[in-house]
């Protein structure tokens, strides 16, 4: 009678490719012959699953200035990144233009006031009638409008920081004309941090809530992670993509900056309908190729070998998604001297 038997190879000695089938051991133990082994009942492990997003950093809160007013752009007193403090005068129109307007708006206050005085003094004698003075009456009101608007847009021909924070962008420069309600400069507040704006599927949304931890990486700022905080989620879908906004709050404390590039990692619950991997001890596993390994099963006193799923490697032990049962024996001593049909007797 002609035995065969097994190479057996553990998992951190494999390299290279393997053959289909365990190859053959040194002759010699024969296969009613038991051999004492030793053997571990695997650990089935429920894992919670895990989606990745990549979008960019903005500040929290950012805020877009303008004026109320048209006219000649004076001053802009910081660039781009520069820090202001709360009431920092940041921008300035040229005061001449205007002056001007409020100085008009004076001048028309005042024809109309002359021509009521008029009216009126007429009107008293009998000489005009009601409807000449309610017109004067009307003018007059609309001018002194007229008048409050000009002082208004003069009051707001400055643009001062309304919170301590930093310049994002300076939309226009001096000298340049600009309408009414122009973006000016747009202002980060520092107080409310920034945030990783990204997008996700209606799928994966569906099982985000505020407050969930997530784990989020800036190449720029090096492989080490940051802590967020899911403080945002978009309630409306965009129209092009079906994706929603989730805003995550990262840790102050970085030298974080508008625009840089970051990868969101999302922690989702164990879903119920996912088979668990089963945890084997890692030298058990021989003959290892990619995502595939054998492993001895003891059943009935005798060695099987049994193809397995290699779902990953966790230090000592191998999460393997398919192969074996946790209610398995598996065999994690001389493995070198196994075959299938072998006997076996395990230690007590």
């Amino acid at each position: 009678m002609r035995f065969f038997a097994f190479v057996i190879m553990p998992l951190c000695a494999v390299i290279g490719a393997c053959q289909a089938e365990p190859a053959s051991i040194v002759e010699g133990d024969r296969l009613d012959d038991p051999i004492l082994v030793k053997v571990a009942t695997p650990k089935a492990v429920r894992e919670a699953s895990r989606f990745q997003a990549t979008g960019t950093v903005r500040a929290r809160s950012e805020t877009v200035l303008s004026f109320p007013t048209s006219g000649r752009v004076q001053s802009m007193g910081f660039d781009e990144g520069a820090r202001v403090d709360a009431g920092t005068l940041l921008a300035r129109l040229d005061p001449a233009q205007v002056g001007a307007a409020t100085a008009s708006a004076e001048a028309e206050v005042e024809r109309a006031k002359a021509e009521y005085d008029r009216q009126k003094f007429l009107f008293d004698r009998g000489w005009v009638t009601a409807p000449r003075i309610q017109n004067a009456e009307t003018e007059l009101a609309a001018a002194r409008a007229r008048l409050r608007s000009a002082q208004f847009d003069s009051a707001r021909s400055r643009i001062a920081a309304p919170v301590s924070g930093t310049v994002l962008v300076r939309h226009v420069e001096p000298n340049q004309i600009v309408n009414s309600g122009q973006p000016i400069i747009t202002i980060a507040e520092d107080a409310r941090g920034f945030v990783l704006a990204v997008r996700v599927s209606d799928r994966n949304l569906a099982q985000l809530t505020i407050g969930q931890p997530v784990e989020v990486g800036i190449p720029a700022l090096g492989p080490e992670t940051l802590n967020g905080q899911i403080v945002e989620i978009g309630a409306q879908s965009e129209a092009g993509t079906g994706t929603f906004e989730v805003e995550i709050a990262l840790p102050p404390g970085r030298d974080l900056r508008s625009g840089l590039v970051g990868e969101a990692s999302f922690l989702l619950g164990i879903q119920a309908d996912r088979e668990p991997l089963v945890k084997v001890p890692s030298l058990a596993i021989f003959d290892a190729r990619a995502g595939e390994g054998f492993v001895f099963v003891e059943e009935g006193g005798r060695a099987k070998a049994t193809l397995v799923e290699i779902a990953r490697v966790d230090g000592t032990a191998t999460l393997v998604s398919s192969g074996v049962s946790e209610n398995a024996r598996i065999i994690v001593s001389d493995i070198e001297r196994l075959q299938t049909g072998q006997a076996v007797r395990t230690n007590p």
